[in-house]
């Protein structure tokens, strides 16, 4: 598109050219007309068609221009609040999580459809700024470590949600990986299998099998009844599992959406859990969305990220869709300092504090560029 806006400014900019010159000289030359008085006559042959394609480039450029501007919107981010004030983001009150999320407007009259949001993270710690997460990622196998420390944190990081992050645990990285809405309205399925809050494997239910056979062996030494029916039963089961295709059941991905003109979406950018005054747990948003009431869904994250005083993450975030005139781009800047404050503000509206502290808290949260 600006190509087009350049060429239809290389086209006005010629024709007022060609006018010049065709209209009456000596009025606009003056001095200068006599040595263009002798070149008049053959300009005034050329100048009728140079004029009339001069005007149709205008006019089609001019037309493709109109429809352009017709059929495309802009995006922001907004509260709805108005004024500097109003910083696009919001945070949500869980316990013991907090989630953080931007709200993005369509702010013109035509629908932005497939709108998809995209994050990469940076890590900075002095002068050093790279990708790879491995230094701040919360391995697997440090779990049972911080629940034993931080017991408030046992139900996220035992939860499918935190355990099946998606983050490769030797070149762990985030770049231009999806985020998702929380009103997603394209929705992708993907195959799971659950039952309520508890992912069901094949390896448990050997598990149980194997103790359900050694409760009835001890039950036949004791002479006690057997309860060889449930041991049948769960052996059929597991049986027929081998002739099933697995996974039985569905859900779905939740990083497209469609925005109509006025309509606010909110994007989830990460949750975060306070572990100490210098230490928080940082939980980025995957493109399976966040988990909602009754939801029985895997909704993993994309990593668990440990965040000290000693470092920064850089959260760069690009929000597109289809009638979006440009790309929507924000960055985070997310340090210790920065979420103790935003956790005091909280304690402070939870009390009744003022509004207006907490929109400037948010507001703070962005890079200062």
């Amino acid at each position: 598109m600006r190509g087009s806006v350049v060429l239809l400014v290389i086209a006005i900019v010629s024709l007022a050219i060609v006018l010049l010159l065709i209209v009456p000289a000596q009025i606009v030359l003056g001095p200068l007309y006599k040595p263009v008085l002798k070149y008049h006559q053959y300009i005034l042959q050329v100048s009728g068609p140079i004029i009339g394609a001069l005007i149709s480039v205008i006019a089609v450029l001019s037309n493709d221009l109109v429809k352009y501007y017709a059929s495309t919107s802009t995006l922001r981010l907004s509260l709805g609040i108005g004024g500097e004030v109003d910083p696009g983001l919001d945070v949500e009150v869980f316990d013991p999580t907090r989630r953080i999320s931007a709200m993005i407007i369509n702010d013109g009259n035509a629908i932005i459809r497939d709108a998809k949001a995209s994050l990469t993270i940076k890590v900075k710690k002095g002068n050093e700024e790279k990708y790879h997460l491995g230094d701040v990622l919360l391995h697997r196998n440090k779990f049972d470590e911080y629940i034993k420390k931080y017991n408030h944190i046992k139900e996220i990081l035992e939860s499918p949600n935190c355990q099946n992050y998606l983050a490769n645990r030797v070149n762990p990285h985030v770049v231009g990986e999806s985020l998702p809405w929380a009103l997603p309205e394209r929705i992708v399925v993907r195959p799971s299998i659950r039952l309520r809050s508890k992912v069901i494997s094949k390896k448990k239910l050997t598990e149980k099998l194997l103790d359900a056979e050694k409760i009835e062996k001890s039950n036949e030494k004791s002479n006690k009844k057997s309860n060889s029916f449930l041991t049948n039963i769960v052996k059929e089961f597991l049986d027929i599992l081998k002739d099933l295709p697995l996974p039985w059941f569905f859900t779905d991905y939740q990083h497209i959406t469609s925005i109509s003109p006025g309509q606010r979406n909110r994007l989830l950018i990460f949750d975060y859990v306070k572990l100490s005054d210098d230490k928080y747990l940082i939980m980025p948003y995957s493109e399976y969305g966040g988990g909602g009431p009754s939801d029985p869904s895997v909704r993993p994250y994309r990593a668990c990220l440990i965040l000290t005083k000693d470092i920064e993450f850089v959260f760069e975030i690009t929000v597109h869709g289809e009638g979006s005139r440009r790309p929507l781009r924000f960055n985070l800047c997310i340090t210790v300092n920065k979420l103790n404050q935003l956790e005091s503000t909280v304690q402070c509206i939870i009390k009744g504090g003022d509004y207006n502290q907490l929109l400037k808290t948010l507001n703070n949260l962005k890079c200062q560029s």
